[in-house]
């Protein structure tokens, strides 16, 4: 594993491929650690279409969100109101990366 220490516009670009691609099986590596186990989960109001997107690498816990976007069709979704009691499905803490 590599860390590449990767920027905002490297994850939203990975990002876009993934979305675009397939949504519920990434096959993109991570921009920071080169890795295959990125992970995108959209949290938001049910019936609304959009959410939260979380898009992180399980390995290396470092990713990026983006706030009020639409939910592709086929994409993990949870509902803002679920209670958080056990294994539901949420993202993990990782290391947010941001916009310079």
């Amino acid at each position: 594993m590599q860390n590449r220490h990767a920027d905002w516009e490297t994850w939203l670009s990975c990002y876009q491929q993934a979305v675009s691609s397939r949504p519920d099986r990434i096959e993109e590596e991570c921009p920071n650690c080169g890795s295959r186990s990125l992970e995108l989960v959209f949290i938001g109001p049910l019936g609304l279409g959009a959410g939260a997107a979380n898009f992180w690498c399980g390995t290396c816990l470092t990713g990026i969100v983006i706030s009020r976007c639409p939910v592709p069709e086929g994409a993990r979704f949870i509902p803002s109101d679920q209670p958080r009691n056990g294994n539901s499905g949420r993202p993990p803490n990782f290391v947010l990366v941001v916009p310079e």
